[in-house]
């Protein structure tokens, strides 16, 4: 009885997995420049700047990211996601990012409905182009008219 095994922390699957998460975010935080986005949130943003045109399918298979999270993540910023149609990329447009751009049908919007967008840069030209939501379900659609799951939730609560 007198041969106990000693328990090694440091040596455990599930610190040494905290560890390598723990790492993992600083890594992120210092290639990142701190910007105020998370790990998936990014991991999304990049595979659609070098892509363009994905589903909602294609970005699950391209970021590991399950469906229902991903969805999620767009929901819970209560953020209309937009795609680019026709092979066109912010890089094909010109963009520069400071651009100005005005969306028509945002209040009818259905789900993968064709969204107007013009887009009009600092010296005045603009430029007008058609999107396609992505917004897959009538539900991502009851999110994003609330303003992301979270008041959803809190009005659906309210209303019962």
């Amino acid at each position: 009885m007198g041969d106990k095994a000693e328990f090694d922390l440091t040596a455990s699957p599930g610190q040494l997995l905290h560890r390598a998460q723990q790492f993992a975010a600083e890594r992120f935080s210092a290639a990142t420049g701190g910007v105020e986005v998370t790990q998936r949130q990014f991991a999304v943003l990049s595979a659609l700047s070098e892509t363009d045109g994905q589903t909602q399918t294609q970005l699950v298979q391209r970021t590991g990211i399950d469906r229902s999270t991903l969805a999620e993540l767009v929901s819970r910023m209560g953020v209309l996601p937009l795609l680019f149609k026709d092979g066109q990329s912010w890089t094909s447009l010109g963009l520069k990012g400071d651009e100005i751009v005005t969306l028509d049908g945002v209040s009818a919007i259905t789900p993968r409905a064709d969204v107007k967008a013009v887009i009009t840069s600092s010296d005045g030209t603009s430029k007008t182009i058609t999107l396609r939501a992505a917004i897959d379900t009538e539900n991502e659609l009851d999110y994003f008219k609330n303003g992301g799951i979270l008041h959803y939730v809190l009005r659906q609560r309210a209303a019962a």
